[in-house]
């Protein structure tokens, strides 16, 4: 948007910023919701609440060598 002066740009980023934080928080509580409707039929795992580290999916992937699941 080429008329946005330097600041009003910046407002317009922090806005843009705040709604998709706000609508990833609005998704991960509807899959949660939908994973509890759904936790007696034992069709899916809980979700890890917070980031993912590195080192997690490290382990992971490690488990998955270990038990044949995964293969390079």
């Amino acid at each position: 948007m080429p008329e946005l002066g330097t600041y009003e740009a910046f407002c317009l980023d922090e806005a843009c910023a705040h709604m998709l934080i706000h609508m990833r928080e609005e998704a991960r509580k509807e899959a949660e919701r939908e994973i509890k409707g759904k936790a007696g039929t034992g069709d899916r795992e809980p979700v890890a609440k917070g980031p993912v580290s590195l080192d997690w999916l490290k382990q992971q992937q490690e488990q998955f060598k270990q038990s044949g699941k995964y293969k390079l």
